[in-house]
């Protein structure tokens, strides 16, 4: 439905693709992203400018976003695919819809699913209820992230791949984030397995890596014991996983609510499409 010069779009979709920052100058941003519709057949490539870009900067792959007020340009060159930017020159917006606290908090405007389901399905984006049956800890239990855009950097040289930094990270942008992986149980006779975003797995601890690193082993396992069998509600990407060559997959949580924290009674009764 999309054509070249088109103002003023409003587009829901699903992040393919983010390409690392390519900046003109020191002072701006521009980020890239390739969205995908519901199905994955049809694509668009959108730019985000300067303040979008930096709001941006630490969404995800797999994700879903909404758009607003977007300009669609000439068509690409080389790809023969429309290209668009977004910027707030032209009232521009963005939200990251897969980690909206108050979309979980309203469980009428969505359906919960059981993971057996889900997996039956190979669904890429869903809702769950869920508990977390296990806890599994990898070794070294943290790893360092750029703050801003909240990926690995690498190594010792300390230039994050997606903020394209020219000089070493300094300390103060600088958060550690658990090396965890969650195991979901819902009592469908189906667990998943999954990662959490920086945020995520912060909500789910109550408390900071880089504090959870200064507990004795004791204190460690205490704060483990108390997160399992708790019972969340669940925002889920099915994603490729960073770093590999293969299309090897994984879940990564990109949002979550406790169940004490939702409104209405909705939330409390699993839906499973026919």
């Amino acid at each position: 439905d999309l054509c070249s010069h088109m103002f003023n779009v409003s587009i829901f979709a699903r992040i393919k693709k983010i390409t690392p920052n390519i900046p003109f100058n020191h002072s701006s941003r521009r980020l890239s992203m390739r969205l995908e519709d519901m199905d994955g057949r049809s694509f668009l490539d959108v730019t985000l400018w300067d303040t979008l870009a930096r709001q941006a900067i630490s969404y995800q792959e797999g994700q879903y976003v909404f758009f607003q007020n977007i300009f669609i340009d000439e068509q690409d060159s080389e790809t023969n695919k429309l290209v668009a930017n977004c910027s707030l020159t032209f009232s521009g917006k963005i939200n990251n819809v897969s980690t909206l606290e108050g979309f979980l908090n309203s469980p009428l405007l969505y359906k919960t699913k059981y993971l057996r389901l889900i997996v039956k399905k190979n669904l890429r984006n869903f809702i769950c209820k869920a508990s977390i049956l296990d806890v599994i800890m990898n070794d070294p239990p943290t790893f360092p992230i750029h703050s801003e855009c909240q990926i690995e950097f690498l190594g010792p040289e300390r230039h994050c791949t997606r903020c394209q930094n020219s000089e070493p990270l300094p300390d103060d942008q600088i958060a550690i984030q658990y090396n965890v992986i969650w195991k979901l149980d819902d009592g469908s006779g189906t667990s998943i397995h999954a990662i959490g975003t920086y945020k995520v797995n912060k909500g789910i601890m109550q408390t900071d890596a880089e504090d959870f690193q200064k507990l004795t082993e004791v204190e460690r396992k205490k704060r483990l014991n108390n997160v399992k069998l708790s019972w969340w509600v669940f925002s889920v990407s099915k994603v490729k996983k960073r770093k590999r060559s293969a299309d090897v997959y994984q879940y990564r949580i990109d949002q979550i609510m406790t169940l004490r924290s939702c409104i209405g009674t909705e939330l409390f009764k699993l839906v499973e499409d026919v």
